[in-house]
Order: structure tokens, then sequence, then C-alpha cells
């Protein structure tokens, strides 16, 4: 899903992101950024594009005493789930 931005937002969250310890950046320029104070947790793959940035991946995550780590529990692909991933980053990182 494509969310647009205009230019200097873009650049802000990017920069944001770069410097978060919750977000990486792929060789492929796309952003993996997980997200642990929304409910449930979420993690997503970004994708910068010039109109803005694609959500190519939503991931709902989970975390496991057992394992003592986080995991994907469910993969999102509605719209509004979409949405609501771009308003939580957004609130976070601008």
């Amino acid at each position: 899903m494509l969310i647009r931005m205009e230019a200097a937002r873009c650049k802000a969250l990017w920069d944001a992101l770069r410097a978060d310890e919750d977000s990486e950046e792929n060789p492929d320029g796309s952003f993996t950024v997980d997200l642990f104070d929304t409910e449930p947790p979420i993690s997503m793959e970004l994708y910068p594009d010039k109109n803005g940035y694609e959500i190519t991946a939503l991931l709902t995550l989970k975390y496991s005493d057992e394992l003592e780590g986080w995991y994907v529990a469910d993969k999102r692909k509605d719209k509004a789930d979409m949405e609501a991933a771009a308003a939580a980053l957004e609130s976070k990182f601008l």
C-alpha cells in the first residue's frame, strides 16, 4: 500500500528510522521497522517511493517467554491495518 507524503517529511522519516534501534535499513533501500508500543506489536517493511513510501509487509508480533524473544504471529493485508500501521509509524517518528 502506497502512503503519500511530501519529500521533506519523507526525508525526516528516513533519517529518524536510520537513527532508531528498532529499525534497519536493508541493502535494497527498504526498511524493516518494529513497533513494540502498538497493540498488537507490529513489524513492517517499507520501500521509499518518490511520492512517499510503500508498505510491502505488515506482521503482528508476539513475545514468547520460552523462546525469550519476539516471533511473527500473523500477516496483515487489510487496508485499515495498513493505514493504522502508517499512522503509528508517523506518530512515533515524525
